[in-house]
């Protein structure tokens, strides 16, 4: 299983976002974000957002 908190770190990496960025765009907060860093598998639906936030599809995190 690949850790999807791992890819999204790498996407904001490269996008030069953080994670209070990130957290507005996809209407979280800002510990929210960094508690999904932290994890290996998220729900789907604030997945599916964070897919738009950096224009790859879902499955770019499987």
């Amino acid at each position: 299983m690949c850790n999807i908190g791992l890819k999204i770190k790498e996407l904001m990496s490269q996008e030069k976002i953080d994670a209070p960025e990130l957290a507005k765009r996809i209407g979280k907060t800002k510990q929210a974000v960094y508690a999904m860093l932290d994890k290996e598998d998220i729900n789907t639906a604030v997945l599916r957002d964070i897919s738009k936030v950096f224009n790859v599809p879902i499955t770019f995190f499987f």
